[in-house]
């Protein structure tokens, strides 16, 4: 998607707030020629909480990558998709266990907040 395209807008329902921090993006790894690792780390944020659209290639870059930085990783299964429901299970089924927690997105909150004692 090229910046400024209608396809790379942050949709109505998710337009950001004032204080929320954009980063956008340049591959499928969003890690990779951003800012994001700094700003994670410049606020303390030691688990990511992943969801969004191709399961197998842009949510499993990011996961990778925070797993090696040595983040918590969870990954929303309600909120991701793929170009094919079998792509999407091979990951959660078989690369996610690897990396992290597969759930819902109830199940992962609940997840994290029984580990923390929260």
């Amino acid at each position: 998607m090229k910046a400024g395209s209608p396809g790379a807008a942050i949709c109505d329902e998710l337009t950001p707030k004032a204080g929320d921090i954009v980063i956008n993006k340049h591959g499928a790894d969003p890690f990779n020629s951003t800012h994001l690792a700094n700003v994670l780390r410049a606020k303390g944020i030691e688990t990511l909480v992943l969801m969004g659209v191709w399961t197998n290639f842009v949510v499993e870059a990011a996961a990778r990558t925070g797993a090696d930085s040595s983040y918590r990783i969870g990954v929303v299964t309600d909120g991701c998709a793929s170009d094919t429901e079998a792509h999407h299970q091979f990951f959660v089924d078989t690369i996610l266990p690897k990396l992290g927690i597969a759930a819902t997105a109830n199940d992962v909150i609940a997840a994290f907040r029984s580990e923390s004692g929260r």
